[in-house]
């Protein structure tokens, strides 16, 4: 019995284990970041560990979220009705209520695809520890497609699981791939510096481009799922 469980929830945590990771690389990027983060290492390279100060700081911001957002899952809140009814009505408005913010947000950063990109400008690259956690934590908890992303996979998570030790795995996994590539370049710079060249020359050209038609189109679509099985669920 308990190894048939285990087995269950591994397999949930593996299917969703793909968006989960798409999810976290999403979350993760952030070119003012990365903007510190090359600048840190290219002039300031005795201060390498100052990528861990950021990551931490990235991961306390997405966790802060994350956390927030467990108290508006619909699985949460239902335990404060009684009826079938009102708890269907709950779950179903919540639903439509992040379908309609998801939409506006891929409307607006739809709308925003054409405006050009502001330089992102970084005014010394000499971070003490403090200042680089507060650059990851604003960096990663302010902002719409952050606020967005993190509902999303706070519903995703929740969804493999609601016992504690499946949702921290879970969100481990897309923990990993949000901080992974920071981790990556800071291990790889002094010890591999062609893969770290290579990373540099793909993660500029990344800081460079303008994701927002992208970022539009995923929270748009989202926002229609929402809103499509939260609809299904009423007329069903």
């Amino acid at each position: 019995m308990i190894l048939n469980t285990v087995i269950d929830a591994l397999l949930k945590i593996l299917m969703a284990a793909p968006a989960l990771l798409g999810m976290g690389l999403m979350m993760g990027f952030s070119p003012a970041l990365y903007s510190i983060t090359f600048l840190a290492l290219i002039n300031d390279s005795p201060r390498i560990h100052i990528v861990r100060w950021i990551v931490l700081g990235i991961f306390l911001g997405a966790s802060t979220l994350i956390l927030l957002f467990r108290f508006v899952d619909p699985q949460n809140l239902i335990g404060t009705v009684h009826t079938e009814g009102a708890k269907l009505l709950l779950t179903h408005s919540i639903d439509i209520f992040a379908g309609v913010v998801l939409l506006l947000a891929g409307v607006v950063m739809w709308s925003r695809r054409k405006l050009p990109q502001r330089p992102h400008r970084v005014k010394g690259s000499h971070l003490y520890p403090r200042k680089a956690v507060l650059e990851g934590y604003l960096n990663s908890s302010i902002g719409v497609s952050s606020v967005a992303t993190m509902y999303l996979a706070g519903r995703l998570v929740s969804s493999v699981s609601h016992s504690p030790v499946e949702w921290i795995c879970a969100y481990a996994i897309f923990v990993v791939s949000m901080v992974g590539p920071y981790l990556l370049i800071e291990a790889s710079w002094n010890k591999y510096p062609r893969f770290a060249h290579v990373m540099t020359d793909g993660f500029h050209r990344l800081k460079t481009a303008n994701l927002r038609g992208l970022y539009g189109v995923l929270l748009g679509a989202a926002g229609c799922v929402f809103l499509g099985l939260s609809l299904r669920g009423f007329l069903a």
